[in-house]
C-alpha cells in the first residue's frame, strides 16, 4: 500500500517527529511532499519501514510544481490508498493537489492546531483555516490531535461524517523515570539532589506564555521558597536578549538554570521534581505527556487537552494566572514532604493514567485502522 503526506516542512518539531514516528510503525511505501526546503534528517534511519520517496516544492513555481504533480502521477505502479496532509498549508495544497490529480483516493486532513485566532496562527493562517472550514466536507476524514482542537474547528464551520480525535500518545517504555538520568543530569548543572528543581519544556514564544511562569516563581521568591528552575526550549538561552531581561525583571538569575535547546529531552524529565506547563495555547501538548509518563507530579494551564491527561483539578489553573500558578506551585511544594502523597502522585496519578489511555502503540493503531478501513 502506498501512501501520499503532505507536510510544510522537515523540522524538528512535534508534527514532524510524530510523522516520522507514524512513518517507523507500518510497513506501507510512502511519497513525503515538503512545502519548504529542509534537510531531511527526521527521514532518514534504519528505522523507517518501507520505501520513502521525498519531493521537494520549496524551489518551485506554480506551473513547475503542478508538473511535478502530474510527473509523479504518471510514474506511481501503484495508485495510492490515501492523500493525508499535515498542518493548515499542507491542508489547502493537498485539497488542491485532490482536486487536481488524485480525485479517485482518500484525501485525510491532520489539524495539530487548537487556537484559530488571528492573534495565534496570524493573517495567512486566519485566512486558510477559513478557506479550508468551507470544504471541509471534501475529505474522507479529518483527525483532530485533541477533542478541543476539533470543538475550535467546528465553530468556525469545520463540517465532516469523520471528524475523529487520535491523540499523538507517548511510548512509555521509553519515556519513564531512571535514577541514573536523574542524577546525570543533576551532577551536570550542579543541582543537590534536595533541592525542588521546576521544569518546563517550550520554544520562547508568546504562545508559550514564560512570563506567567516568571511571574509566579518570583512570587514563591518572595515568599521565601528555596528552588532552581530549568526552562527548555528554543530561544531560553544566552543569546535570547527577551528572555535574559524577563529573568533579571524578574529577579530569577540565581533560580535559574539555563540549559537552552537540547536534542534529547528524555534524562531531564527523570531530573525534575515538578514540570509545569505555563501555556496560553496548547492543542494535546507532547511535553506533558511525555512528563507525567516520565513520573514528574506535573501542574499544567487549562488549554487544549490537559485535562484529559490531568484528571485533579488541583493541579489544572487557568492560563495567564500567575497568582493561581504560584499557589498551586507552592502546594506541592508543602505536600512534598509529606512521602505518602508523593509517591502516590508521582507513580500512580500519572503514569498508569498514560499508560491505560495514551500509550503511543494504541494511538498508532487507530492510525492503522483508518488507513486501511475508511
Amino acid at each position: 500500500m502506498t501512501l501520499v503526506h503532505i507536510i510544510n516542512s522537515l523540522s524538528p518539531h512535534g508534527t514532524e517527529y510524530f510523522l516520522k514516528s507514524l512513518l517507523s510503525s507500518f510497513q506501507f511505501n510512502s511519497i513525503l511532499i515538503t512545502l519548504r526546503r529542509t534537510q531531511p534528517t527526521l527521514m532518514v534511519g534504519d528505522s523507517l519501514h518501507g520505501t520513502v520517496y521525498h519531493i521537494c516544492l520549496g524551489t518551485y513555481s506554480i506551473r513547475k510544481i503542478l508538473v511535478q504533480l502530474l510527473g509523479l502521477q504518471k510514474r506511481l505502479t501503484q495508485k495510492p490508498r490515501a492523500l493525508i496532509t499535515w498542518l493548515y498549508y499542507s491542508d489547502l495544497l493537498g485539497l488542491f493537489i485532490y482536486l487536481i490529480c488524485f480525485r479517485r483516493i482518500k484525501l485525510i486532513w491532520n489539524v495539530r492546531n487548537c487556537n484559530t485566532e488571528i492573534s495565534s496562527i496570524g493573517v495567512i493562517g486566519f485566512l486558510s483555516v477559513r478557506i479550508l472550514a468551507i470544504f471541509s466536507t471534501l475529505p474522507t476524514a479529518i483527525v483532530f490531535s485533541s477533542h478541543a482542537a476539533r470543538c475550535s474547528h467546528e465553530r468556525i464551520g469545520y463540517r465532516n461524517k469523520n471528524m475523529i480525535v487520535i491523540p499523538p500518545g507517548v511510548d512509555t517504555s521509553v519515556f519513564k523515570y531512571n535514577d541514573e538520568f536523574r542524577d546525570q543530569v543533576r551532577d551536570r548543572y550542579g543541582i543537590l539532589n534536595h533541592e525542588h528543581l521546576l521544569g518546563s519544556v517550550g520554544r520562547w514564544d508568546p504562545q508559550k506564555d514564560h512570563s506567567t511562569f516568571f511571574k509566579s516563581l518570583s512570587l514563591l521568591v518572595q515568599k521565601g521558597f528555596n528552588f532552581k528552575f530549568m526552562p527548555i526550549g528554543a530561544g531560553c538561552d544566552y543569546r535570547n536578549y527577551e528572555f535574559m531581561r524577563s529573568l533579571y525583571i524578574y529577579d530569577l538569575l540565581d533560580k535559574v538554570v539555563v540549559v537552552g535547546e537540547v536534542s534529547d529531552i528524555l534524562p531531564y524529565y527523570s531530573a525534575f521534581d515538578l514540570f509545569v506547563m505555563h501555556s496560553k495555547s496548547e492543542s494535546s501538548p507532547n511535553a506533558l505527556l511525555e512528563a507525567l509518563s516520565c513520573s514528574c507530579v506535573c501542574i499544567s494551564t487549562d488549554v487544549g487537552d490537559a485535562r484529559q491527561y490531568i484528571w485533579d483539578s488541583n493541579f489544572i489553573v487557568p492560563h495567564s494566572s500567575p497568582v493561581l500558578l504560584a499557589k498551586a506551585i507552592e502546594r506541592v511544594f508543602i505536600n512534598s514532604n509529606n512521602t505518602h502523597f508523593y509517591t502516590e502522585t508521582k507513580d500512580e496519578w500519572g503514569r498508569n493514567h498514560i499508560k491505560e489511555r495514551f500509550e503511543r502503540s494504541k494511538c498508532m493503531n487507530h492510525f492503522y485502522q483508518l488507513f486501511t478501513e475508511i
